[in-house]
């Protein structure tokens, strides 16, 4: 058996679009801290940091 390496693409929609619960759980469990506290922009912005964590962490 033979596997390929390809990457895998998950359509999760803009950062901006999702709702400030599911902005809140992201930043709950990558342990952001004072994320209870944070406007919608301010998630927002904590939530992209964290991906460009991982894309960098994969290069």
């Amino acid at each position: 058996m033979t596997i390929i390496d390809k990457p895998v693409v998950i359509d999760m929609g803009r950062v901006e679009d999702w709702t400030i619960t599911s902005l809140r759980k992201a930043c709950a469990k990558n342990h952001i801290s004072g994320y209870t506290k944070m406007e919608k922009s301010q998630l927002v912005e904590e939530v992209k940091k964290l991906f460009a964590k991982v894309v960098g962490e994969q290069s």
